[in-house]
């Protein structure tokens, strides 16, 4: 199928229902009004304008190898993301480059960002997550297994309120967490539902003690998806 509107206008149009069809795992080509979204499980990370030629990005905070696979598969022809080191690329025809970030809106004719003004201050933010990376680093060295051994015997309910119930209230809250050194059951189980575990503490039972190598991994990947901004994580 070529990767344009048109295209995803005829396959939707092909199927049984005529605003939505899957295209992959847990990919849907869905009509919004006049415009055709890309949707990877909830998050629409392609949307074709009315115009039926200019696209915008979107990851939804997931910059993750899935999320770059839909958008070069259902995307325009020609163009691709790449990751070197963690940070996304938008590649084009004839040598066109420019960094990757949510929302930017592409006219892949004109090779044009129709909205690059609106786009982040990519040397600020790139020096804050150089910060935020030395943070993580230092609080993970600090998680040590006897540290995650003493935290998981905890039953957590001193923990801080924002990680209790499961919502870290933006990166200034994590963040504090890094800077005092503070280590809580709730941060832990709360890494571990991002990855997917409904139930952490059966799978800490077992990391816990056998894994805590694991742990710090899990966590890891939980603070840098949390606090690094428009970076891959995975």
């Amino acid at each position: 199928m070529e990767q344009n509107w048109n295209a995803l206008d005829a396959y939707i149009s092909d199927g049984r229902n005529p605003n939505e069809r899957k295209l992959a795992n847990n990919t849907y080509a869905i009509r919004r009004g006049g415009a055709i979204a890309i949707r990877l499980h909830k998050t629409d990370v392609l949307l074709w304008h009315e115009d039926r030629v200019t696209v915008s990005f979107f990851t939804g905070g997931w910059f993750t190898v899935t999320t770059k696979d839909r958008i070069n598969t259902f995307g325009p022809d020609g163009w691709n993301v790449w990751a070197v080191r963690g940070i996304w690329w938008l590649h084009g025809p004839d040598g066109f480059k420019t960094r990757f970030w949510d929302s930017m809106t592409l006219d892949p004719i004109c090779q044009t960002i129709e909205n690059e003004a609106d786009g982040p201050n990519f040397k600020a933010m790139d020096r804050s997550n150089g910060l935020i990376r030395k943070l993580i680093t230092g609080y993970l060295r600090g998680l040590t297994d006897e540290t995650i051994a003493d935290v998981l015997s905890q039953d957590g309910r001193g923990d801080c309120l924002y990680c209790q119930i499961g919502s870290p209230f933006g990166p200034d809250h994590l963040e504090s967490h890094l800077r005092e050194k503070y280590y809580m059951p709730n941060l832990i189980r709360n890494a571990y539902r991002t990855r997917g575990y409904p139930n952490p503490d059966l799978v800490l039972s077992i990391d816990g003690s056998y894994g805590p190598e694991r742990v710090r991994s899990v966590v890891g990947k939980y603070l840098r998806s949390e606090l690094l901004e428009n970076l891959a994580t995975n």
